[in-house]
């Protein structure tokens, strides 16, 4: 969100299914945070914000990113979903914002797996739900001259998973979801349009004792300090060898060291992003 406000033409925050009113815990907590009216209100807002988001965006006009999945209801160009005018009247998603929101890749043994024929089939225990197979996915990059759909929504244990021939991607940029060690990915695009996916794994984090946090905070180490302007003396033990060191060797092997480790490599994008939006109207 930070960077969004920041550089609004180069970071675009998508929608997610999160981000509607068919998801009622974020409603319920303010709820009980702030009960009556002024939490009616907050609430109310929060869906104007949500309905006003941007459901997908295209990067360089061949990389589609969304939240979930495609919508069949696409002619010639995903350009045709900016013709729907953005508006803050909150009526129930459009078939098409809920396609991007929540429709999912089929299961290798779901429904029309093995097909050679497009297929979009609607769950039966939940009508935003529908599940859409490789052809679909084939089918759609040819009408809309896409070359790679990146979604997220899933946790793939590695981070990402391909899927019908690595057209589509699902990309999970969060580590310890769910409090579990997973390992998280992102892509990263350069300015030829080549993709390469980075890997995250979660950093081990060392629990501190409660008598440490109250010294960090107070900013007490805790250890005893030589005076001022006086370095304080090591006694070697009886019969064991003094140890010398020479302060600027080691500074020496220091600095070699640093100049030893490779930088990490910085990426800004070259491309616009474009932004594609929907509204909440009625189908």
């Amino acid at each position: 969100m930070f960077f969004s406000i920041l550089y609004s033409a180069r970071y675009i925050l998508l929608r997610g299914h999160q981000e509607t009113f068919v998801t009622h815990d974020l409603y319920d907590q303010i709820a009980c945070k702030f009960p009556g009216k002024i939490g009616d209100d907050i609430c109310q807002k929060f869906k104007i914000v949500f309905s006003l988001m941007p459901v997908a965006a295209v990067v360089g006009n061949k990389i589609l990113c969304v939240h979930s999945g495609i919508s069949h209801e696409v002619k010639r160009s995903v350009d045709e979903w900016k013709k729907i005018p953005r508006t803050e009247v909150i009526t129930r998603l459009s078939s098409i914002t809920r396609d991007l929101l929540f429709s999912c890749p089929v299961d290798d043994d779901g429904v029309g797996a093995d097909s050679d024929d497009p297929i979009f089939f609607i769950s039966s225990a939940n009508e935003y739900i529908k599940t859409f197979n490789e052809a679909a996915v084939t089918v759609f990059c040819e009408k809309t001259n896409i070359e790679l759909i990146v979604r997220s929504h899933d946790a793939p244990p590695k981070g990402f998973r391909f899927f019908a021939d690595k057209q589509l991607i699902t990309i999970f940029s969060a580590t310890t979801y769910n409090k579990k060690d997973n390992i998280a990915a992102f892509l990263r695009v350069d300015e030829e349009g080549v993709v390469s996916i980075v890997q995250m794994r979660p950093t081990e984090v060392t629990a501190m004792k409660p008598d440490d946090k109250k010294r960090k905070k107070s900013g007490e180490t805790g250890k005893k300090s030589a005076k001022p302007g006086k370095k304080a003396k090591e006694t070697p033990k009886k019969g064991s060898k003094e140890k010398t060191s020479d302060s600027k060797d080691n500074s020496k092997e220091s600095k070699e060291e640093n100049d030893g480790k490779k930088k990490k490599p910085t990426s800004k994008p070259s491309k616009e992003l474009d932004s594609i939006y929907d509204n909440e109207t009625d189908d």
